[in-house]
């Protein structure tokens, strides 16, 4: 694996994103007639270095479906969540005023120093505008 960590603390590579993180199921409750309301997201900046995805990466990491997408790739020092389909919903990270959802993640902090994760562009809380569900 090439070191990377000059490059992602470097300031000259580095660019400030915005990061939406939602808040954990165990911080929602039940309101009125028993409807679940989530916590609220928490929003903060971190510096990270941001990249158009590379064809190369976008067939080694993901499946097959997905490829023809919008994606971005970060390296970041400070942690990322990829968020695991049931109870922890994936960041949403906020860049060039465009909103991307947290796709792929390595963690690889503990050999490297940093994360890699590959994030997939969507358009958020319009009416009428649907993610693409990928159960299809």
């Amino acid at each position: 694996m090439i070191d990377l960590r000059r490059v992602v603390r470097n300031r000259k590579f580095r660019s400030q994103i915005d990061v939406v993180r939602a808040a954990p199921v165990a911080s929602g409750s039940y309101v009125h007639d028993g409807i679940w309301q989530p916590g609220a997201p928490t929003t903060f900046k971190m510096w990270a270095v941001v990249m158009p995805s590379k064809t190369a990466d976008l067939m080694r990491f993901l499946p097959e479906g997905e490829r023809q997408e919008n994606y971005i790739t970060i390296y970041s020092e400070d942690p990322i969540i990829m968020g695991n389909g049931r109870d922890l919903e994936p960041d949403v990270i906020v860049w060039g005023g465009n909103s991307y959802k947290v796709a792929f993640l390595k963690p690889w902090e503990s050999v490297a120093g940093y994360y890699f994760a590959m994030c997939r562009g969507f358009v958020p809380d319009q009416p009428g505008v649907e993610e693409p569900n990928k159960d299809l």
